[in-house]
């Protein structure tokens, strides 16, 4: 079988024997499966529920053993005190003297506590619940840029149980950041969606997309630079002239947002300045490579040495495939290109974003109410 048909690689040509076992009529069971696996429209009744119960048995399966035997970590202790003794007011009044620039957070921060109290294996359940959803929501996101169902789900499963993301499924009150994530995700899903609509109607439409992006920013601020980048998004589905007026606005709500985080920010802790957070990029871009290298090695393999070895055998990888991708016959390894080079700025987007806890100093001290040594048996 060729290499290339219509569009279609090697391996999706091989799933599509291994689905269909020969030559099936059109209309069978396992060549309508196949064409479904392969489709690039979503099917958001099916594809939905689909994915989130498949997400949902692949999070029970690996993370069971942690919410059954797991516990509280550092600052889940002090936000149940905090909860427990002060109450939900005083709990956000805390949190926003500690987070100012985080206004979404800090509100957010008391809610597993009222719901869930100090049960433990609740609170992990919720912190797993939310990791599934994050993924879910990244399987839309893929679905709307039209990689394909098996391909996204893949790379949302991948998302899931990658070893580096365990602070976002283990710690409850890391996990909260998780929504910061979905809020940006949808919101690009919907702005995309609102590309094919004029007047009014674009309007409301990309207003709901910044909702959701002023939501994720006032939660966690790391996907600031991926909305102001917006623009590379968008220019999937529509020509650049119509995808700038969408991004101005963007761009206006990102500067804003972040400029009145900042200066909120500033009076509690640090905030480097621009020519700080420039000095940083350098040393963030040697980190970077070290952790993206190392992803790709045996913790027994992982050295300076391995690391680099490792990035010269991806980069010469990546240049085969850029020289091989020029043949006018290889539409699908160019595409994959496309999306590893979307990939890798977002990725970059996601490190600029996090620069900014760069050159700080201890946090403000906090009120005199702050209990982290409050525990469930402190009273028997």
């Amino acid at each position: 079988m060729s290499s290339k048909v219509e569009g279609r690689t090697v391996a999706e040509d091989s799933l599509q024997a291994a689905v269909a076992g020969g030559e099936p009529s059109s209309g069978s069971p396992r060549q309508r499966l196949l064409k479904a696996l392969l489709s690039r429209p979503l099917a958001w009744r099916v594809e939905v529920p689909a994915c989130a119960a498949l997400l949902a048995g692949v999070a029970f399966l690996v993370y069971r053993p942690h919410v059954g035997q797991g516990g509280f970590y550092s600052d889940d202790w002090a936000n149940a005190s905090d909860y427990r003794y002060e109450g939900w007011r005083m709990a956000v009044n805390l949190w926003h003297h500690v987070l100012p620039g985080r206004p979404g957070l800090a509100a957010l921060l008391p809610l597993p506590y009222a719901l869930f109290g100090h049960n433990a294996q609740a609170h992990l359940a919720m912190a797993v619940c939310l990791g599934a959803l994050t993924s879910l929501c990244f399987y839309v996101f893929l679905r709307a840029l039209t990689l394909e169902p098996i391909h996204a789900a893949s790379i949302a499963i991948l998302a899931l149980i990658f070893p580096w993301s365990e602070a976002a499924r283990l710690w409850p009150t890391a996990s909260l950041n998780n929504l910061a994530v979905c809020a940006y995700l949808l919101g690009t899903v919907v702005a995309l969606h609102g590309l094919q609509f004029r007047g009014k109607r674009a309007v409301l439409t990309h207003g709901a997309a910044l909702a959701l992006y002023l939501f994720s920013l006032v939660t966690y601020e790391v996907a600031g630079c991926a909305i102001a980048l917006s623009v590379v998004v968008y220019r999937v589905r529509t020509s650049l002239r119509h995808a700038a007026t969408r991004w101005a606005a963007d761009l206006v709500l990102v500067v804003a947002v972040l400029s009145i985080s900042a200066a909120y920010t500033s009076n509690v802790r640090h905030v480097g300045s621009l020519s700080q957070r420039i000095h940083d990029i350098p040393a963030f871009s040697r980190q970077g490579l070290s952790i993206f290298a190392s992803s790709f090695l045996p913790r027994a393999l992982d050295s300076a040495t391995s690391e680099r070895v490792a990035l010269v055998v991806l980069g010469a990888m990546i240049a085969y495939a850029v020289v091989v991708a020029r043949d006018p016959t290889r539409e699908s390894l160019r595409r994959w290109l496309r999306v590893l080079a979307i990939a890798a700025l977002g990725v970059a987007a996601a490190a600029c974003t996090s620069s900014q806890a760069s050159h700080s100093r201890p946090l403000a001290t906090r009120p005199s109410s702050w209990r982290s040594s409050w525990s469930p048996r402190s009273e028997e």
